[in-house]
């Protein structure tokens, strides 16, 4: 089924994907468009995006397929400035803010998470009430692959965050962290070459 649904896509072109879109929108909802992501193109990804409320920046290279999870009634959460990389299977959680800056590499599989959610556990009245928080990553910053960034964190420009790290708290700028959780390895502001 999805490999049908990925050549449907290819042979229609722009125009059609973007009628679809704005059908199934109508009929299912916002829902239906983050389904219909998993199956674009890089160029058709962008184009859903923008067509959806997302600003997305000149010159950004976004690797399909991204999820997008939480989007309220569109993708007006998301802001990727220009010159970015996203890799492949990003995860975009937006029921709060995501706001990228310029020049940013986000790669494979990192997880961006805006909120915490318990659902109906008995532990939403005691430990862990639900929590919201945007996230944003500075101008430069480096996130390696499968790294997960939690609700209400800034990573600081220039930082750069170790592959598989759990980003809990802000990063300050022009430093790399790594680990579960995520702590200061070393700074990276005495080593820079290139001018952010």
């Amino acid at each position: 089924m999805a490999r049908g649904v990925r050549l449907l896509l290819r042979l229609v072109g722009d125009p059609w994907l973007l009628l679809r879109a704005r059908l199934v929108y109508w009929v299912y909802g916002v829902e239906a468009v983050c389904h219909l992501l998993r199956f674009c193109s890089k160029r058709q990804t962008s184009l859903l995006l923008r067509a959806f409320g997302a600003q997305v920046g000149e010159g950004c290279d976004l690797e399909a397929p991204i999820i997008i999870h939480n989007a309220a009634r569109d993708f007006s959460h998301l802001r990727i400035g220009s010159d970015c990389h996203v890799g492949k299977e990003v995860l975009f959680d937006l029921m709060e803010r995501v706001e990228i800056e310029d020049r940013v590499t986000l790669s494979m599989r990192v997880t961006i998470v805006t909120h915490i959610d318990v659902g109906k556990s008995p532990l939403r009245e005691g430990p862990l009430p639900t929590q919201y928080g945007a996230v944003r990553i500075g101008r430069g910053a480096y996130i390696g692959a499968g790294a997960i960034i939690l609700h209400g964190v800034t990573v600081g420009e220039g930082s750069a965050i170790g592959a598989g790290s759990l980003v809990l708290k802000d990063v300050a700028p022009g430093t790399l962290v790594a680990g579960n959780p995520a702590r200061p390895i070393r700074s990276l502001i005495e080593q820079e070459q290139v001018p952010l």
